[in-house]
C-alpha cells in the first residue's frame, strides 16, 4: 500500500497528520516542534491541547 500523506496518530486520535510535500500549496509558514515519537505514551498528557 502506498502511503497516502497522511495519518491519524495514535497519540492523537482526533487528529490528522499530514506530510506537507503532498499538499499543492504548502503553507507559507510551519513551527516544528520537536517529538520524541519512541517514548510517546509517557508523554501523551503534554499533547492533550492537540484534542481540544
Amino acid at each position: 500500500m502506498k502511503y497516502p500523506g497522511y495519518h491519524i496518530p495514535r497519540s492523537n486520535p482526533d487528529g490528522v497528520d499530514v506530510n506537507l510535500r503532498c499538499l499543492d500549496t504548502p503553507p507559507a509558514e510551519v513551527r516544528v516542534v520537536a517529538f520524541d515519537g519512541v517514548n510517546w505514551e509517557q508523554n501523551a498528557a503534554a499533547l492533550a491541547y492537540k484534542s481540544r
